[in-house]
């Protein structure tokens, strides 16, 4: 179970003493920044701002807590997340382990976290936070590295007993771990308000807004990503018209729209428009041809289509405009024909 970083204890006892953590302000920003963003640490910044009030801190960023020791000009970086061999994550390779890894250089540990984050598909513009921590004995007030290390030897000691009564886990993808996790801390109103903070800041620059919408477009160009979309976006539309008010609601708005004329305009060139443009394909035009003369053939068809003619005619010379018109085309038809009888030898 992932905690916030308010719910770490600040006091943990075990038989080798009774250990204090401070725990200092907390940094965050966005890991990878495109550009200077007001008010956002780069992940460097932090770290290097972090290493000035304490060698330990935890880095979290989206599900993922991990803690880095600095000593001896060596960032000794430890996560519990499933690594394979390489070092990185596996989603393939179910055997991961933990990891404790040493690098000389800040330049060297930030390239490995971006590769890492990177294996375990979190976006490199995610918000980050970083606490930094002081740990000290409550007796002694020395430096307890020795302790730290007998305390992991004797939990591993303890995790060894009670094995085999230890609550077994049903095992889940990452990503849907990530997700439920995210959507649980999305319910804090200040975690929510930054993080959209965040967002906001990230979306001026214009590099990242061309790469989100790349990345957008791109998945619309992939029929199962469209695919899927579609289906929640029918699953929602279902479920929210399962509300009385809503549907009565989105009736009315249709009529309005109905009964405005230019809206009705703009909907029937648009309906034109994307009917001229199936209709370039010969395959559509073959198959709505064959629709048509089977339609015709089938008697039932016509006379439905008959009386919604004469339907729609009686409705038409209710119009007195209409009635001359009409007059006025049978009278040319009239002429016309009486002068093509004349015209026509003996």
């Amino acid at each position: 179970m992932l905690l916030n970083f308010d719910e770490i204890p600040v006091k943990i006892e075990i038989p080798e003493g009774i250990f204090i953590i401070n725990k200092q302000n907390i940094l965050f920003g966005i890991a990878l920044q495109y550009q200077e963003l007001t008010g956002f640490l780069s992940l460097q910044e932090a770290i290097q701002n972090c290493i000035k009030q304490s060698n330990k801190f935890l880095i979290m960023i989206g599900a993922i807590c991990s803690a880095v020791y600095y000593y001896n000009h060596i960032y000794y970086f430890f996560d519990t997340h499933s690594h394979s061999e390489c070092t990185l994550n596996n989603p393939l390779d179910s055997s991961g382990k933990s990891i404790l890894i040493g690098f000389a250089d800040l330049h060297d540990l930030l390239s490995y976290l971006y590769a890492f984050y990177t294996s375990l598909q979190i976006d490199l513009d995610s918000q980050f936070e970083i606490l930094p921590v002081c740990i000290s004995s409550k007796d002694t007030d020395k430096d307890v590295t020795n302790q730290i290390k007998n305390y992991f030897d004797d939990q591993k000691l303890r995790n060894t007993k009670q094995k085999k009564k230890s609550t077994q886990y049903i095992k889940v993808p990452k990503f849907v771990y990530m997700k439920n996790y995210m959507q649980n801390r999305r319910k804090n109103k200040i975690f929510k308000e930054k993080e959209l903070n965040a967002k906001r800041y990230s979306r001026k620059d214009k590099n990242y807004r061309k790469t989100e919408a790349d990345r957008k477009k791109s998945q619309r160009d992939n029929s199962d990503t469209r695919q899927i979309e579609r289906q929640r976006e029918l699953a929602a539309k279902r479920e929210v018209r399962k509300d009385t008010n809503y549907r009565k609601t989105e009736a009315d708005r249709k009529k309005s729209q109905r009964e405005n004329s230019d809206i009705r305009q703009i909907e029937r060139q648009r309906e034109l428009a994307a009917k001229r443009e199936v209709r370039k394909d010969e395959n559509y035009r073959r198959a709505e041809a064959e629709s048509k003369k089977s339609q015709r053939d089938n008697s039932d068809l016509r006379q439905i289509e008959r009386q919604r003619e004469l339907v729609a005619k009686r409705e038409a010379r209710k119009n007195e405009d209409f009635n001359k018109r009409e007059l006025a085309a049978k009278r040319e038809k009239w002429l016309f024909q009486r002068e093509e009888k004349k015209s026509l030898p003996l």
